[in-house]
């Protein structure tokens, strides 16, 4: 999940010049149980505002052991950037709905202020709490800590790391939108695992033009993109004429907030993934919209 993370920004931090890195403490076990969404979505949320928010310098992301029983360890995910900094006197709103540090910074860096509130929220569901610390213009620390259940040796070795490899799509042909190379690269290397025909697009622009002259059996289009974002393209592909309107699209996001679910769904969206993806939940959501036994007929038009 910390890998799978860093990844999904690791365009934008190269962009900025920005480093990414990861401390996983040794001293953790090698399986653990819990709620992967709910710890991808906090991870998401706060690295996404630490590369947001910093023009220089790094973001760090450490998970160490804080206790341990027979039964379970609890972990600390600490978040640290070389960031802008939060003022003292707004340190104890910022976990609140919409806030901002202040309206210069609104306006400069953008954003809804709802990612620290959802982090709170489920940190809170899972009996835990985030804790901050910050100077301005020397950065920012984010802390929380969560308890896991060990999984025993016999469950270890039930494991199979390439249990994807056992998926099969073959005959199904995907379209990925997605500015991000990296998100690309991830996705289609599993896809092609699944005997999956993929090609991609890199903005809501371009897959528009795709989609007008080719068939798909689903699209997996990411939301935040350059030129024609996500929702812009969704709606435009509905309005199109015949079948190419009724193609399956599956929104890729790292913010499944209600906001974005009700956002994803006006536009005319099928399902979402969160961003960074588990491999079961997407092949899950593959399988349902693109299954082999009820795949629409797909005849691709030469290019004039």
């Amino acid at each position: 999940i910390i890998d799978g993370t860093l990844k999904s920004f690791s365009y934008t931090a190269n962009d900025k010049n920005i480093r990414l890195i990861d401390n996983i403490s040794p001293e953790l076990p090698e399986g653990i149980k819990g709620d992967s969404l709910r710890l991808s979505q906090i991870l998401t949320n706060l690295i996404g505002n630490a590369v947001k928010f910093t023009n220089e310098g790094q973001v760090d992301l450490v998970a160490e052991k804080v206790g341990e029983t027979a039964e379970q360890v609890e972990i600390r995910f600490t978040v640290t950037d070389t960031g802008i900094g939060i003022p003292q006197d707004k340190l104890k709103h910022i976990f609140d709905r919409f806030t901002q540090a202040d309206i210069d910074t609104a306006s400069l860096y953008g954003g809804t202020g709802l990612g620290l509130a959802i982090c709170r929220q489920l940190l809170s569901l899972q009996d835990s709490d985030i804790h901050v610390e910050s100077k301005v213009g020397e950065g920012t620390t984010f802390w929380f800590d969560l308890k896991f259940d060990k999984l025993q040796k016999m469950e270890l070795t039930q494991i199979d790391p390439e249990q994807d490899t056992q998926f099969d799509l073959k005959g199904a042909r995907i379209l990925i939108v997605d500015d991000n190379e990296m998100n690309i690269m991830v996705l289609g290397q599993t896809l092609e695992k699944w005997n999956v025909i993929y090609e991609t697009a890199a903005n809501g622009r371009e897959a528009l033009e795709m989609v007008s002259q080719h068939d798909y059996n689903l699209i997996l289009m990411d939301l935040m993109m350059p030129v024609m974002d996500g929702y812009e393209c969704v709606r435009h592909i509905r309005a199109l004429n015949g079948s190419h309107s009724q193609v399956s699209i599956i929104a890729l996001s790292a913010s499944v907030s209600n906001e974005v679910v009700e956002r994803v769904v006006d536009a005319g969206m099928d399902d979402y993934l969160c961003k960074p993806f588990d491999p079961v939940d997407l092949y899950r959501k593959l399988n349902k919209f693109s299954n082999r036994e009820h795949l629409k007929p797909v005849h691709i038009k030469p290019k004039r």
